[in-house]
């Protein structure tokens, strides 16, 4: 039977373990670096009430500190569902439970 095109283009599942591996890496990457944006010093300063470039009231650093929060949260389920992808390619079966039982 011929290949459709939708066949031809499909990727192999070596491809896409390769690729979700490779995303992981750069998610937990990106995650680091998105969690030091929590460190600047301008957060160490919350009884700031004067607006001015770099210099916000302590209500604007929460709700800086919050989306940091919330981007490094979307980055980890990011990470958690390209691993459900991997486990979708080893039969369903998790990576980890072979050496959970060692």
């Amino acid at each position: 039977m011929p290949e459709t095109a939708i066949e031809k283009t499909r990727p192999t599942t070596k491809a896409i373990q390769k690729a979700c591996h490779t995303l992981r890496q750069d998610i937990q990457a990106t995650k680091v670096l998105v969690s030091g944006l929590a460190y600047d010093p301008i957060f160490g300063e919350p009884d700031i009430v004067t607006l001015s470039p770099g210099n916000l009231p302590a209500t604007q650093n929460l709700n800086m500190l919050q989306n940091i929060m919330k981007a490094f949260s979307s980055l980890e389920d990011a990470r958690m569902r390209l691993g459900k992808v991997l486990q979708a390619t080893h039969g369903g079966t998790s990576i980890y439970t072979d050496k959970k039982n060692e």
